[in-house]
């Protein structure tokens, strides 16, 4: 509906109520305020108009023309509005307007009784069918019920509309009331504010990254302001350098970007979780110019001019970006770190923006990709089809990193090294400002560990390292050693306040690369010394065993023939004295000695029969 603007009229004029006293022009009134009595020229278009029947006002916020249900009632009731005028300036017969309008006389006399020319349309809109969104036709105990349910048993990514519904069905089976159905269910709970039901199902972190607003950037006035660094797994599965048909898993890759040119400053490659060492070497990278023609140059032998140490650093609260080792060296060379608050993924949305750009355009068309998630990989097999080392993915990745650099980006309008070198370039007489002391900077980046100094020097990563510096040392305890991943030929040795250098003497490896040098101890372990290869060693390994069991047997039963024997003898002697059995001599000597006997025999006498049973 429309306001008159004319003096007389109630308004809103500079905040407060006013009255308009006059037209000053065709866009602008003088008004009166109410409560000041003092006077003012306003344009119109400053205005807020005052209806003299606040119900209007009311009735206007009911009806939101976005709804498309409102938006046809409105419609219908602007199509009426002119009939009814039409009939009330006697342009239309009564019977003729209502049959305009398909109504019977009863119905077209009801609408002309509701119509009110200062709301016009509004006056006559159709309320909507049925109950109004968002209202409840059930007992407030069934919503209890609801509400309860939905709050002990709506948790984790499992929840579901159904499960809640099956524990209304119980507890309104306790108290004796009649359930509701599975739609009122979820109509309640649809009801319920989005943000809450999202974060009971997904978590503080899903539903921040969902509903948080994020209108916020990071500032940036020149490169080398501001970086970002972060880790992530990469979506490949590398296979073994000596056996390619074995597996070893997803490399792991640390970034540091800089946000204002939006340069990779340096990365780190492992095949093993992210830790104090891959960050101090991405730092290190960083912040020192690189030698594409060394060997041991983390480059990897393509060209890389950026360099340089960030005035801060954006990182997420990781155990090893809160390292106090690593903090102390970040400061002391003019960087200051700054982590990001918990579940505040968006504020690193620089380096989770290029990851995910190198992760989606470029690693998931290497074969053993394994994608961003099962979904996307489908029947593929990774495992199968992986055919990459990891020597070669590093190679790899460095150069996929230089045509990063030389590709435009979508923020900059340009490619990152057009960002960098417009900055700083022979052209613009800048570079990069350079450490004063770049073996110290080196040094504070390299990672350690606490060593004992013996008579044959320094042990760490299976190699031995001596110097005539650490003679001293020899038996007094433990040393701080650093050692470069790049190179392991040479550890440098904290004595005193300064590090010596103590080349590499024997190692029971050839590997100068220490991540190379983990991957073939944790993935190739080489037998140990004394180790039995040969199959007819082992063959004759087992007869060996039983040939010497078979002695010891044999050589035991012997032992015990011979003392049986032993034993029979010593028995045999006790029991005979003279050349006689003992018993037969005790009894020569107990009974005296009688004459003996001798017999007449009668031949006169017939002769005794004996009993042949006898």
């Amino acid at each position: 509906m429309r306001v008159s603007i004319a003096p007389g009229i109630a308004v809103i004029a500079l905040g407060k109520l006013a009255i308009i006293t006059a037209i000053e022009g065709e866009d602008s009134v003088k008004v009166r305020i109410s409560e000041t009595g003092q006077t003012h020229v306003v344009a119109v278009a400053d205005l807020e108009m005052v209806p003299d029947d606040h119900s209007v006002m009311k009735m206007v916020s009911t009806y939101d023309p976005a709804d498309p249900g409102v938006a046809e009632r409105l419609i219908l009731a602007g199509e009426r509005t002119v009939i009814i005028k039409e009939y009330l300036n006697g342009s239309l017969e009564l019977l003729e307007a209502a049959g305009k309008l398909s109504l019977k006389k009863s119905a077209f006399y009801k609408l002309v009784s509701q119509f009110n020319h200062e709301l016009g349309a509004l006056s006559i809109v159709q309320s909507s069918a049925g109950p109004k969104k968002g209202i409840q036709r059930i007992s407030l105990e069934i919503i209890e019920v609801i509400e309860d349910c939905f709050k002990k048993h709506y948790h984790g990514a499992s929840a579901s509309y159904s499960h809640v519904w099956k524990q209304v069905q119980t507890q309104c089976h306790v108290k004796g009331l009649r359930p509701p159905g599975l739609s009122t269910v979820q109509r309640f709970i649809k009801g319920l504010d989005p943000q809450v039901v999202f974060r009971m199902k997904y978590g503080a972190d899903a539903t921040n990254q969902e509903f948080e607003s994020r209108p916020g950037y990071v500032h940036t006035d020149y490169p080398l302001h501001h970086a970002q660094m972060d880790h992530t797994r990469v979506d490949i599965i590398l296979c073994d350098e000596h056996d390619r048909t074995k597996i070893i898993g997803r490399p792991w890759v640390s970034l540091l970007v800089d946000v204002h040119t939006r340069v990779i400053l340096g990365f780190y490659l492992s095949m093993f979780s992210p830790s104090l060492v891959s960050v101090q070497q991405t730092v290190c990278m960083a912040a020192l110019p690189k030698d594409k023609d060394s060997p041991n140059s983390p480059t990897y032998g393509i060209n890389y001019p950026y360099y340089g140490m960030p005035e801060f650093i954006g990182m997420d609260n990781a155990t090893e970006f809160r390292s106090p080792i690593l903090e102390a060296a970040l400061r002391l060379h003019g960087s200051t770190p700054h982590w990001r608050k918990v579940y505040k993924k968006h504020m690193g949305g620089v380096i989770e923006s290029l990851i995910g750009t190198l992760m989606t355009t470029e690693v998931h068309f290497l074969p053993g990709t394994t994608y961003s998630n099962v979904k996307q990989r489908g029947d593929y097999n990774s495992e199968e089809r992986a055919a990459i080392t990891f020597k070669e993915f590093r190679s790899w990745f460095a150069g996929q990193i230089l045509i990063y650099h030389g590709t435009v980006h979508s923020k900059l309008r340009c490619s990152p090294k057009d960002a960098w070198t417009n900055y700083f370039s022979r052209e613009s007489g800048k570079l990069p400002p350079v450490a004063l002391n770049k073996r110290n900077l080196y040094l504070d980046f390299l990672p350690e560990k606490h060593k004992p100094v013996r008579n044959n020097g320094i042990t760490i990563n299976a190699g031995i390292y001596y110097c005539r510096d650490l003679m001293a040392q020899q038996g007094r305890g433990k040393v701080v050693v650093k050692y470069d991943p790049y190179d392991m030929t040479k550890v440098w040795v904290k004595l005193k306040d300064d590090y010596v250098l103590a080349p590499l003497v024997r190692a029971s490896h050839d590997y100068v690369n220490f991540e190379y040098y983990r991957i073939n101890r944790a993935y190739n372990q080489q037998l140990p010394p004394g180790t039995i290869t040969d199959s007819e060693a082992l063959l004759q390994m087992i007869h060996n065993n039983r040939l010497v069991a078979q002695a010891k047997r044999s050589t035991q039963q012997s032992k015990r023939e011979a003392k049986k024997q032993s034993a029979a003898k010593s028995q045999h002697l006790d029991q005979v004295s003279n050349g006689l059995p003992t018993h037969m001599s005790q009894a020569t000597t107990s009974v005296p000695t009688v004459a003996p006997v001798i017999l007449r025999v009668d031949y006169s006498q017939p002769p005794t029969l004996f009993d042949t049973k006898d």
